[in-house]
Order: C-alpha cells, then structure tokens, then sequence
C-alpha cells in the first residue's frame, strides 16, 4: 500500500493559567498535540504496512482524523483548540454504520424473493464529521456526512472492517484535507475569490466546503442547496 504523509490540522494550543499540578495549560495542551500526531502516525504506517491486518485496519478507523470532533464550549478559548476536540472513537462516535443483511450470493445484493437470499453480510457506511464553526465561532459538529463512495461490505465483520480502512485511506489518506478546510488554509481564500460575489467563504459559513467538495465544478444552483443542507444540520446522510 503506497505511503501517504499525514498533514493534521496544528490546532491551538495556548491557553492561560495552571494545571493543578502548577505546570503551564498551553505547555499541557501543546504536549498532548504532539502525542497525538506522533500516535496517529505510528497507526497509520502500520496498517500501510499491513492493510490486511483486522487489528490494524480497526485501529486505523477508530483513530482516523475524519472523525475527531471539536466539542462546543463556552469557555474563551479559541473554536480550533485542543481542549475541544474528541478523538479516538471512531466506531462508537456515530462515524462508521454497521449493519447486518441477507443477500443473494448470485447477485451480491438484496433480492425481492426473501428465498434467493441466502448469504449474510456485514455493510458498513462512513462518512467525515463536520467541523463547521458558527457565528458565535463555536463549532457545530453535529453535521455527519455519508460518504456512499465508501460503502462495503463482506461476509465477516473482519472482512468489512478491513475493506472499509483501504477505502477510507483511498479517499482521505491520512488527515482531514479532503474534509473541510483548516482553519487559515489558503484554499479558503482561493474558493473565496473564484466565488466573489456569491459566496463568502469565512468560518461563519459552514455550508461553504460542501459546496466544494459535494459538487466540483460549481453546478448551477448547488450552492443555495449546500447551504440549506448543512445550514439546517442535516448533512446528507
């Protein structure tokens, strides 16, 4: 499996006061980040070492950056930082659906004769969570996204578990650079100029990477239709 780099979003780390230790929060906060992006490192070199590895492949999933969540909160500290953000969860956060079926062997699907339908599978669903900031720059995370690219299954739960972890690393890679911009990314600023006019791209407008990823190459009326999908929090799962 080729190597891909892991870019993770530099959250912020600066935070006033002490732990109750005495030591300082932001070199808490810092030390945390760097822990983490050196584990997610660790974890995803060895499952591209070993992609068929049921144990890689979950850890690779449960872990994976598309399905870090940044909490709301009403502390001051900044929308993007680390004290916000769950990570780690990724089969029991609502990131990856599993279900179990009958289906006809001959077909690979679900035949409206229940007799025809002999074979049981396990399907799994995925998709990235949102990390859409609103305009009291609190994040809304309760936007969910079905990938339907990703969609799989197998005839174990070992076998969909590992088919989902290589399509997962197919589409996304390593991070969350096929999700949402970064906070600061000049992507934004680049949409936001192609857009000029009709769009404005800032942190209060979360609909605005739908628009870009849902629907390459800016169809005509998609725009109004992302904005009311993600603006009413419902996604398109």
């Amino acid at each position: 499996m080729k190597r891909k780099p892991a870019r993770l979003p530099k959250l912020e780390t600066r935070a006033p006061g002490k732990t109750m230790l005495g030591g300082s929060r932001s070199r808490l906060y810092y030390d945390l980040r760097l822990y983490l992006e050196q584990d997610w490192e660790a974890t995803a070199r060895a499952f591209e070492a070993n992609p068929g590895s049921f144990v890689s492949a979950w850890r690779y999933l449960d872990g994976h950056p598309i399905y870090w969540r940044l909490l709301a909160s009403d502390d001051k500290l900044p929308a993007w930082h680390m004290a916000h953000l769950e990570h780690g969860y990724g089969f029991s956060n609502g990131g990856i659906w599993v279900s179990v079926t009958r289906v006809n062997p001959a077909t690979g699907s679900i035949s409206e004769d229940p007799a025809l339908n002999t074979r049981t599978e396990v399907w799994l669903e995925t998709g990235e969570w949102s990390w859409a900031v609103d305009e009291k720059r609190h994040i809304s995370c309760e936007t969910h996204y079905h990938n339907y690219k990703l969609d799989c299954g197998g005839t174990t739960y070992e076998e969909a578990v590992v088919e989902m972890a290589r399509n997962v690393h197919r589409f996304y890679g390593n991070d969350r650079r096929r999700c949402e911009p970064e906070w600061g990314d000049r992507r934004r600023a680049r949409f936001a100029k192609k857009h000029k006019g009709r769009v404005e791209l800032t942190v209060n407008n979360p609909y605005a990477h739908a628009c870009r990823h849902r629907y390459p190459g800016g169809a005509e009326g998609k725009l109004q239709q992302a904005q009311e999908e993600v603006g009413h929090g419902t996604g398109d799962s």
